[in-house]
């Protein structure tokens, strides 16, 4: 019976293995570039933005836009957790509301972050077509994740 435990914990890949093999690496550090991209992009835009505006309204604007984001996600999350929550209560497997979960904290890195192309990325996340087809891309990425959380939340109750 102990032995069992021991060969499982051998099938399972390690997560800290992953700094180690190239490929991973590589992808990580290929999506770091596309986002520093995106933000030499972004600040690029906003300066020419606010040649036209002026510099304080584009502070003011970009401010406000991050503190309403935080906010509306805020409560958007809270209403996740809760459904995630029940899902739970009633054994049920909350495949949605994990996919819902990642795309709120995507379009909330998004919105936080000042400028206008990551805001509108921001909120396109959070429309429904491009929210499903996000929130399936990070489930099927993170998809051992979500399950060790799942039976974290059932052991949780």
């Amino acid at each position: 019976m102990g032995n069992l435990g021991i060969e499982c914990s051998m099938r399972r890949r390690p997560g800290l293995l992953t700094i180690v093999h190239m490929d991973s690496v590589t992808r990580v550090l290929f999506v770091l570039l596309l986002a520093s991209l995106l933000m030499i992009g972004d600040g690029y835009v906003l300066i020419l933005v606010s040649r036209f505006v002026g510099i304080y309204l584009l502070l003011a604007v970009e401010a406000a836009t991050g503190l309403i984001a935080v906010i509306a996600i805020l409560s958007s999350y809270r209403h996740t957790v809760m459904r995630i929550r029940e899902a739970v209560r009633e054994d049920r497997y909350p495949g949605a509301e994990f996919r819902a979960l990642s795309c709120l904290w995507v379009g909330a890195a998004c919105l936080v972050l000042p400028g206008f192309v990551t805001d509108a990325l921001g909120i396109a996340v959070l429309l429904s077509p491009i929210r499903w087809g996000v929130g399936f891309w990070i489930e099927r990425a993170g998809r051992n994740s979500f399950e060790e959380l799942y039976q974290y939340l059932k052991l949780e109750q």
